[in-house]
């Protein structure tokens, strides 16, 4: 099939299936050796030191995100044990945020080395993304 130029193409692949058995250990662990980085391709202005380069079919993070914010999601995530069952040896492939006033993200493992690993993240517009069971977040 030939690639329209400019049309968007939204993921049709299942979404990851969350991890239902991740121990408190393993949920501090993780907690206390994440870092968020961040990525251009989710950016359409520069945050944090971030050059801004959007894909096209990109999710758009806020610009007025704070920037200890993402970092606070990622760790609240974890604590609520919203981690998917797919790892990249010891990590999580996937995390996932969602609060009571509707705001969805999906955190993506981008880089690990000895005990840390970094993701990356984005607002997830697509609600089936976010695997059933999924507990609310709290900062």
């Amino acid at each position: 099939m030939m690639k329209v130029p400019g049309q968007q193409f939204k993921r049709k692949d299942r979404p990851a299936k969350m991890d239902k058995n991740v121990s408190d250990a393993d949920m501090a662990y993780w907690k206390d050796n994440i870092r968020y980085t961040g990525s251009p391709e989710h950016k359409r202005a520069p945050w944090n030191g971030i050059k801004a380069g959007a894909r096209a079919n990109a999710a758009i993070c806020p610009v007025d995100l704070p920037t200890d914010f993402p970092q606070k999601m990622l760790e609240a995530a974890i604590a609520a044990g919203n981690v998917s069952e797919l790892r990249d040896d010891e990590w999580p492939r996937y995390v996932w945020y969602l609060d009571g006033e509707g705001h969805r993200y999906t955190a993506r493992l981008t880089r690990k080395g000895g005990k840390k690993a970094e993701y990356k993240g984005w607002p997830e517009e697509n609600l089936q993304a976010i695997p059933s069971g999924a507990k609310q977040c709290t900062l």
